[in-house]
């Protein structure tokens, strides 16, 4: 049995959880479709549940994957090994100051989505507070790290832990197909596979996901008028930007990383999925941003 990930099982198992959620989103759209009203909403608690599912589903495409690739998923998803203090205390460290940052980042996206003739993006979630703390926060920062960092990012990691951490970033921000928050899932991506690269330990990862979306939730009960919020966003931006600068330099010089094998060489199959999976995630960007 496989111990370890290499760059063809990052492309294929990107590919394979493309492909689940997709399969997921139509089979729960129907599943669901008789709890639905006339216009097409859900109860509150059908909703949550169905996310649940959902969320459930791409992280056991993770876990099918090392199944049908007779892997140790455990080991080479590196989440047999117990997370490091100084590296999670670090990463909550970073992403303060980059959740400070990516607020204004977010409200001027969704400004020049909105100035370009679009659709303004909004996510709007129930706001009840154990669902938000046990699916949308929770549940995630287990499945997509056993996704992203435990496969993605550890499969790329011969390639070099930075430029890893890049492409993991890069293909988690896609997966999400949310056109307003790509930069900020980009860097928040890159930095959980940073994480979880150098510590050695997909949990490190986990908790400082865990940690930034309760922060993320406990932000969102927050009242702040209009005109205050306004006013906050350029000075947000520079502390965030300078805070989080400042944090990564000093995780990088106070920690040591994890060394890996060096990259395997791609494969044709390995390519074809992934590009395959690439455009479906574009198409389906292009049209989050413009349908309403």
């Amino acid at each position: 049995m496989r111990t370890v990930y290499n760059k063809n099982d990052a492309y294929r198992a990107f590919a394979v959880a493309v492909f689940a959620a997709l399969g997921a989103q139509i089979l729960l759209s129907f599943v669901f479709l008789p709890f639905a009203d006339e216009n097409g909403n859900l109860s509150d608690t059908a909703y949550w549940i169905m996310q649940a599912l959902y969320t459930a589903l791409i992280g056991l495409s993770a876990f099918a994957y090392a199944a049908f690739t007779k892997t140790d998923f455990l080991k080479a998803a590196a989440l047999n090994v117990k997370p490091s203090a100084a590296h999670t205390l670090w990463g909550i460290a970073i992403d303060v100051f980059l959740v400070v940052c990516m607020i204004p980042v977010n409200e001027w996206l969704m400004t020049a989505i909105e100035a370009a003739g679009l659709p303004r993006p909004s996510v709007d979630l129930p706001m009840q507070i154990f669902p938000l703390i046990l699916v949308g926060s929770l549940l995630p920062a287990v499945t997509e790290e056993a996704v992203f960092r435990g496969t993605v990012a550890q499969g790329l990691a011969g390639g070099g832990v930075w430029k890893a951490s890049l492409i993991s970033g890069a293909l988690f921000a896609l997966f999400h197909m949310n056109p307003a928050q790509t930069v900020h899932q980009f860097l928040f991506g890159a930095l959980l596979a940073a994480l979880a690269l150098r510590s050695g330990s997909t949990w490190t990862a986990s908790i400082v996901h865990l940690f930034n979306n309760l922060t993320a939730v406990a932000l969102s009960f927050v009242p702040i008028p209009d005109d205050l919020y306004a006013k906050m966003l350029l000075p947000a931006f520079f502390v965030g930007a300078a805070g989080a600068a400042l944090c990564f330099f000093g995780y990088v010089k106070t920690t040591r990383s994890r060394q890996y094998e060096k990259e395997a060489l791609l494969s044709s199959n390995a390519l074809v999925l992934f590009v395959v999976a690439l455009l479906v995630c574009a198409a389906l960007w292009v049209f989050s941003l413009v349908a309403e």
